[in-house]
Order: structure tokens, then sequence, then C-alpha cells
């Protein structure tokens, strides 16, 4: 059970303008700038968003929760983000979905190799990009139906 499906008889479904709706993700990421644009994209399309700046934070959050999607930094203050990649692969049951995100496009290789099932290159270029990465990752159980009215609007970074 994750954590956006617990006490709920009747959880959200996804929409065609928001189809994260009901997933919670928690954003292992030490930027401020990085973790706040996946907040507002997250919230954009419909999901929750916890924050954990550090892999100490992190493992604290999920030794209380579980979310339905992890995205983790590979470069934290205490760590490599892809060792707590591969904690969560090995763990049963398993997460739903696990990307691995950075600055350096040569570090998708490493995350991948950790488990991850997906990459996010830093910075974020769009919402769709950000849905898609999730969406593809998601067992096809959970995978949203329909029509998706989404902008591909690009994002400028300030």
């Amino acid at each position: 059970m994750t954590d956006s499906d617990r006490n709920t008889p009747f959880p959200p479904r996804p929409t065609a303008t928001r189809p994260l709706l009901g997933m919670t993700i928690l954003a292992v990421e030490d930027s401020r700038y990085a973790c706040d644009a996946l907040r507002l994209m997250a919230l954009r399309s419909g999901a929750r968003i916890r924050r954990a700046d550090c892999l100490q934070a992190a493992r604290r959050h999920l030794s209380l929760y579980r979310p339905t999607v992890a995205v983790i930094d590979l470069g934290l203050p205490d760590g490599s983000g892809a060792g707590l990649i591969a904690e969560l692969v090995a763990r049963s049951p398993r997460l739903p979905v696990i990307l691995g995100i950075s600055g350096d496009p040569f570090a998708e290789n490493m995350l991948r190799a950790a488990g991850a099932d997906g990459f996010l290159e830093k910075p974020l270029r769009s919402l769709l990009e950000f849905q898609n990465a999730i969406i593809a990752a998601l067992p096809d159980s959970r995978k949203p139906g329909g029509i998706r009215l989404v902008s591909d609007d690009p994002i400028h970074p300030d």
C-alpha cells in the first residue's frame, strides 16, 4: 500500500490535466532550485511531494511512509544517491517508480546501473518531460488511461 492509498476507500484517479493525481513523490534533492522545480511540476500534475535534502532525511521519510515515486539526486551532501537507489530496488515491496536525477548527463548510466527506472536531467526542461518519465516507469496497472492534456512549453531557468 502506498502513502496515497492509505485510509482512502476510493483513492483519487488521474485526470487528463492531472495525470499524477493520487501519487506521492519523494524528492531526494539538496538543490533548492531543482527541488522547487520538482515541487511545482508535481503539484501542477496532481501529485503530492515530500522533500529530503540528504540521504539521512530520505531514510527517515522512507521509514515512515512509502511514496509512489522517488526522485533521487546522484550527488548528495552525505553520499551518493546511487546507493539509496540500490537499497530501494532491493526492498520488498519495491516502490512503483524510482528515478535518478542529475545535472551531469553522464550520470544516467550510473543511476540506471544502480536500478533506477528512468532519468531526469537538470535543469528540468518541461512539464511533459517530467510527467512522461514518471508515467513510462509506472507498472501498466497504474498508468493513467486516456488522453493527457499538457503544454510542452519549455521551462527557462532564471
